[in-house]
């Protein structure tokens, strides 16, 4: 089931100068009762595309880092965790992919990012407010639809 107050909370805080992938870290392990202080902190490296090199989005990092986190909670076998993080992680990112064809970021957002003044220009002109807001609910539904 879907929780539309996670994907508000992450679509605030993507507003209020968080990253795509901070926003959606903070927002799921807030709805899943797991949040700490430093998650922010921890996810902050992962947006645009990966620190501005333009690879897989951010909201998908920080997503991926959560399930980490939530399948922790349920599997402590070093193996058995990974594995399970592993397919959790492919179907978020084939779901999320069926949905908008791609899960690079400089392809989903239309902008160059490790080009730095392409991005600085689409920063400056509110580009990254206007298209990624999507990607970041869209992957908080994902998530919320697989960790109810």
């Amino acid at each position: 089931m879907v929780s539309e107050s996670a994907v508000g909370a992450a679509s605030k805080y993507f507003s209020n100068e968080y990253n795509c992938a901070q926003a959606v870290f903070r927002a799921i392990l807030e709805h899943k009762g797991a949040y700490f202080d430093e998650g922010t902190q921890l996810a902050s490296g992962f947006g645009g595309g990966i620190t501005y090199t333009g690879q897989q989005c951010g909201a998908l990092s920080g997503a991926i880092m959560a399930i980490g986190l939530l399948v922790g909670k349920k599997v402590s076998d070093v193996r058995e965790h990974k594995a399970e993080t592993y397919k959790r992680s492919s179907e978020l990112l084939s779901r999320f992919k069926e949905q908008f064809g791609t899960i690079i970021c400089d392809d989903l957002t239309g902008v160059n990012m490790s080009d730095l003044e392409v991005k600085k220009k689409a920063i400056e002109r509110g580009h990254f407010e206007e298209v990624c807001p999507k990607f970041v609910k869209e992957t908080v539904r994902i998530l919320t639809d697989m960790f109810p």
